[in-house]
């Protein structure tokens, strides 16, 4: 199961409007999620953020969790999520 709790983000501290305030999701083994939108809405940075692959310049608060284990802070080589 992967879990995301109240992912907030933007890419400039002076941003008054984060891109993405308090998303949570939960992802059951077996389910399929997809993510739709607007060009410009995050989903793409929201998926970097998950795998541990976004830019120096990003600024994001939240928690990530993989089958109840904290991977928020863990080195992206070790996450084991693609």
């Amino acid at each position: 199961m992967l879990e995301v709790k109240d992912i907030t983000f933007s890419f400039d501290k002076k941003e008054k409007k984060p891109i993405i305030k308090n998303l949570s999701l939960r992802v059951n083994k077996g389910e399929i999620l997809f993510i739709t939108g607007k060009s410009g809405l995050g989903k793409s940075t929201l998926l970097d953020i998950i795998s541990g692959f976004h830019e120096n310049n990003l600024i994001w608060t939240g928690k990530i969790y993989l089958n109840k284990i904290d991977i928020t802070n863990t080195p992206i080589q070790k996450k084991n999520i693609g």
